[in-house]
Formats: structure tokens, sequence, C-alpha cells
């Protein structure tokens, strides 16, 4: 994203060994500027064909189209297990250390 509002053309890829060719910087840091990276994430959008939000489907669970729907089941299951002992463990540690304190 080069952002257009700074007058930097859209797709540029600019040269590495030459600052001088370099894009326009927004001043300061980029939190300095609210809701700034939500227009950046708009202009991408808007060059993008691609559909914006909305859920994947899963692929045909047909004979021979790969595995079956409950592996995806089963794995989203686990990921959410995964986070769940990983936000746990993280809590217990935080526990710990303030009542050290």
């Amino acid at each position: 994203m080069n952002g257009s509002d700074l007058d930097n053309p859209i797709n540029t890829v600019y040269p590495l060994g030459d600052p001088s060719r370099y894009p326009t910087w927004v001043s300061g840091r980029l939190s300095d500027h609210v809701g700034l990276n939500f227009t950046y994430i708009r202009e991408m959008a808007a060059i993008s064909d691609a559909p914006i939000g909305g859920i994947a489907e899963l692929p045909d669970a047909g004979e021979g189209s790969g595995p079956p729907v409950w592996v995806y089941a089963a794995l989203a299951a686990g990921a959410g297990a995964a986070t769940f002992a990983l936000a746990a463990g993280a809590w217990r540690a935080r526990r710990r250390r303030h009542s050290r304190l």
C-alpha cells in the first residue's frame, strides 16, 4: 500500500539502493493518524477483485475430492483446544507472577 493520499503511485516498486526515489511517508507514526490504516485497507481492497469478508466454503466432500468434512471439524476443535490451553497457561503464569509481589 503506497498511500494515494500522499501522491504515491499505486503498484510501484521502489529501488532499494536509491533513497531519493522512495515514497512519501506518513509523518510520525501511523497511530498518530486515527483511521488512516482503515483508509489504506479500503484502498488495497478497491484495487483487488477478490470478495471481502464472508465465510470460506469447505471443499466438496464427494468421493475422491479430499478428506471428509469431519476432518476439518476435528482440526478446528484441535486449534480451539490449543488456543484455550495457551491462554490458560498465560493466565496461570500471570497469576503466579502477581502473587509473588
